[in-house]
């Protein structure tokens, strides 16, 4: 017996928009590499280990993030703009 496939309801997204989000969200990832490295060129302290952060947001969560940016001299609010943004963009990836 051939194994039964569903229409797709009219609320689901087509693959094409689905593939344009996700490289709406890798233009978004690369951009804000970009201003993490510029950031990191006109700020230097403690602006230079921001990629430290994006790293542990991704793979170890927020807590270490914050715990981390906050011992290392990095404000409240770009530790607030760091991570909102890129949980933005890692689910538009």
């Amino acid at each position: 017996m051939p194994p039964t496939t569903h229409p797709p309801a009219p609320h689901d997204p087509s693959p094409s928009t689905l593939s344009r989000i996700s490289l709406i969200g890798w233009a978004f990832f690369a951009l804000w590499a970009a201003a993490l490295v510029t950031w990191a060129v006109i700020e230097p302290q403690p602006y230079a280990q921001g990629w430290r952060l994006v790293v542990e947001l991704a793979f170890l969560g927020h807590v270490l993030n914050v715990a981390d940016g906050t011992a290392n001299g990095f404000s409240r609010e770009y530790l607030l703009l760091q991570s909102g943004l890129q949980d933005i963009i890692l689910v538009l990836i």
